[in-house]
C-alpha cells in the first residue's frame, strides 16, 4: 500500500515540479514566448477560451467525480482490485488538474494575459484538496485496521 501511495504522491510532486519548471524557463527567457500572440487577438481569444474551458471542466470533475466513482464503484471490488482503481483514479485526478495548470501557464507566457495564470492557480489550489496520505487512502477505501492492507 506505500508503494501504491507513493507513486501517487510522485505523480503531485512531478505536477509541480513541471510547472514551476515552465515558470522558471519563461522568467529567465531560455523559453522564449514573450508575448508570442499579443499581436495576434483571434487566437489569443481562442487559447484563453480553452483556458477557462478545461479549467471549469476539470477542476470539478476531478475534484467531484472522484468521490462520486469512488461511493459508487470501490465500495463493490475486492481491496486488492480496489487499491488499483485507487491509483489509476487518482492518477487520472492529477492528470484532469494539470491539463489546465500546464494550459494556463503557456497561455500566460504566450499572451501575457493574467487570466491564464489565474486558470493555473485555480487548478493547483485544487491539488490541495486531493493531496494523498495514508489516512485518506484509508478513509477513502473504508479500512479500518491496518491488518486489512494487503
Amino acid at each position: 500500500m506505500d508503494e501504491k501511495l507513493r507513486k501517487i504522491q510522485i505523480a503531485y510532486f512531478a505536477l509541480y515540479t513541471m510547472i514551476a519548471l515552465l515558470i522558471v524557463l519563461g522568467e529567465t527567457d531560455i523559453w522564449s514566448l514573450d508575448g508570442v500572440w499579443t499581436d495576434k487577438q483571434v487566437w489569443a481569444y481562442y487559447y484563453q477560451t480553452i483556458v477557462i474551458l478545461l479549467t471549469v471542466a476539470c477542476v470539478p470533475a476531478a475534484l467531484k467525480y472522484f468521490a462520486v466513482w469512488l461511493s459508487h464503484q470501490i465500495d463493490q471490488m475486492p481491496l486488492a482490485e480496489a487499491l488499483k482503481a485507487y491509483v489509476r483514479l487518482s492518477l487520472l485526478r492529477i492528470a484532469l488538474l494539470a491539463l489546465p495548470a500546464i494550459a494556463g501557464v503557456v497561455g500566460y507566457y504566450l499572451l501575457l494575459n493574467t487570466s491564464c495564470l489565474l486558470c493555473t492557480c485555480i487548478s493547483l489550489i485544487a491539488t490541495f484538496f486531493c493531496w494523498p496520505s495514508m489516512e485518506r487512502m484509508k478513509r477513502d477505501l473504508h479500512i479500518e485496521a491496518d491488518n486489512d492492507m494487503p
